[in-house]
């Protein structure tokens, strides 16, 4: 049985010639060999003392190329098309604008807008495109079905609402139809499983051509944080929080003792008091630029120099993944809206909350831009990309039994 200078078992030939399709490769340099028999004997490693594996030989399928590399270069690119060309062409749309008003209807609305200005909207039975951009809502209390979503490709908008929403039915339980499931598609979403969970043609048995890509996942891969990260990343932005609030407090203070002072020296007569009121009208007039300059450095300084690793990464929440990335403040207190409100009270003000939706939606879409590129330079490799597409559109497969393995869980 052939082994290298070391002891390491080497393929058999004909598995060798398989793989490596008669390539040659020069002997190793003696004092390579030398360095590695005496790294391995200061550990009591003993070459000779491997462990030995029948000869084993039998044909592989050929090589997709010239190496094993390119193989797999090869079976990746093959794999992630057209899904990699539409995830790209995507990632440097423009969107079109938000409606103005939405069409509060069951099922989807499609609009239309015109250079113009002039929009229109039609109901569509699904979204025909093969980009998007997509969210939905629910309100846990009453079910885990979705009540609403918005989607948005290059160049138009959607916006689904459940029926039971609207009071057409007392049934809950509405998934969405994204449509034609034989074309390919990219969906790009913030935890896209959630949203993917709630698709009508996810539960074909036949299967989907959609693909998904997650936002949330492409930042981990970036700059995402690990779990032993995560408590000093914590700590690091309440102490930077804490120090900001502090010195807007302190702006906030000085510009109302400015005013109270300013107040003062209307009305007051006596002139050594008129003469200490200018002074601390003086005092603070020349510290307030420098409060505030302090606080734009604060700014310019994280914008810039980055230098602690807190600066560059963040936790994983849409609003904490576009402040990040995008620059994006969002506002996640209607959110909660979903946890408490009635049905009754959600459609009282239905527009602001397809506007709340339609802006996640937009924002995943900002990420999307930043944190995709940013993903195919770190790994360039199509078998990468294929393997997020496989991830993203996996299935568990349960029985009967599924229910008796949660309560045991």
């Amino acid at each position: 049985m052939k082994r290298n200078e070391v002891g390491v078992q080497l393929l058999s030939r004909k598995l060798h010639r398989q793989v490596f399709k008669g390539a040659n490769f020069p002997s190793p340099n003696p004092q390579y060999i030398s360095l590695a028999r005496e790294h391995l004997a200061a550990h009591g490693l003993d070459p000779s003392q491997g462990s030995v594996l029948a000869d084993t030989s039998f044909a592989l399928p050929p090589l997709e190329g010239n190496s094993i590399d390119e193989h797999f270069y090869r079976i990746g690119q093959e794999t992630s098309e057209p899904w990699l060309g539409l995830a790209k062409d995507f990632s440097r749309a423009q969107l079109p604008p938000k409606p103005e008003f939405w069409h509060l209807h069951s099922g989807w609305t499609k609009y239309h807008f015109h250079e113009d200005g002039s929009s229109y909207y039609e109901q569509v039975p699904a979204p025909d495109e093969d980009m998007l951009s997509f969210d939905v809502e629910t309100m846990p209390g009453y079910s885990p079905y979705a009540i609403m979503a918005c989607a948005v490709s290059k160049t138009h908008w959607y916006s689904w609402l459940s029926p039971w929403l609207l009071g057409e039915t007392e049934e809950t339980q509405h998934l969405i139809p994204l449509g034609n499931s034989k074309t390919p598609r990219v969906v790009v979403g913030h935890n896209v499983s959630y949203d993917r969970a709630r698709l009508l043609e996810e539960y074909n048995i036949e299967g989907s051509n959609a693909r998904f890509l997650d936002t949330l996942s492409l930042h981990v891969a970036v700059k995402g944080i690990s779990s032993h990260q995560r408590p000093a990343w914590m700590k690091y932005r309440k102490s930077k929080n804490e120090e900001k609030a502090r010195k807007e407090e302190a702006i906030e203070a000085s510009m109302d003792i400015l005013l109270q002072t300013q107040e003062k020296l209307k009305s007051e007569r006596d002139a050594v008091k008129r003469a200490e009121l200018r002074k601390l009208q003086q005092d603070i007039e020349e510290s307030l630029p420098q409060l505030q300059s302090e606080e734009s450095m604060d700014s310019e300084i994280a914008e810039t120099s980055s230098k602690r690793w807190e600066e560059i990464t963040s936790a994983n929440s849409l609003a904490d993944v576009a402040k990040l990335h995008c620059g994006i403040e969002m506002g996640k207190e209607i959110r909660d809206d979903f946890m408490t409100r009635s049905r009754e009270e959600v459609v009282e003000n239905l527009e602001d909350y397809m506007d709340y939706c339609a802006s996640d939606v937009a924002s995943t879409h900002s990420v999307y831009k930043v944190v995709f590129p940013d993903f195919l330079r770190a790994c360039p490799s199509p078998v990468s990309f294929a393997g997020v597409l496989r991830m993203g559109s996996s299935f568990l497969t349960v029985n009967e039994k599924w229910e008796e393995y949660l309560r045991n869980a």
